[in-house]
């Protein structure tokens, strides 16, 4: 039992939350140390890792502020945040559509499942956010401007991990 737990959690620390092919270290996580994110879709997927390894800092500075949710204080915006990632587990992602609308605006439609850690182990269930997400590239560098919940009304009065 233990060396094959140990395994699995080798293996969880190699694998990207985004659900992509190649590890952490060579997929999102250049783009957590400042790398960065050379498309839309990349920038996407390295948010979706920033939520799931807790790193709410990213996300903060990879939000355009022409998003409704942005704050100048990017501090205490980043603390909410973390209340938020503090209580959610991110377990899966899928993009489902990909749109460049012109060479620096590109739309992704997404679905990401999360757990409330209060509902942990068999019976649990997780929550699934469908989002189409607005992506803008200035200066060369991506941001996420907004996106609005194509699900909405399988997802009333669940707060995005954006919003606690």
């Amino acid at each position: 039992k233990g060396p094959k737990r140990r395994k699995q959690q080798q293996q969880q620390q190699r694998d990207c939350p985004c659900g992509g092919p190649r590890s952490y270290a060579e997929c999102c996580g250049p783009f957590h140390e400042g790398a960065a994110a050379p498309t839309a879709n990349a920038l996407l997927r390295a948010r979706y890792s920033a939520l799931a390894k807790k790193l709410p800092g990213f996300v903060v500075k990879t939000t355009h502020p022409t998003n409704p949710q942005w704050r100048d204080d990017a501090e205490a915006w980043a603390a909410r945040i973390a209340k938020g990632l503090d209580r959610t587990r991110f377990t899966a992602l899928r993009v489902v559509q990909e749109l460049d609308l012109d060479d620096k605006t590109t739309e992704i439609a997404f679905e990401c499942d999360m757990q409330p850690l209060s509902q942990r182990g068999q019976g649990a269930k997780a929550i699934v956010v469908t989002e189409r997400a607005t992506f803008v590239r200035e200066d060369g560098v991506w941001y996420y401007q907004g996106g609005r919940d194509i699900n909405a009304e399988t997802t009333k009065g669940v707060a995005s991990p954006h919003q606690r």
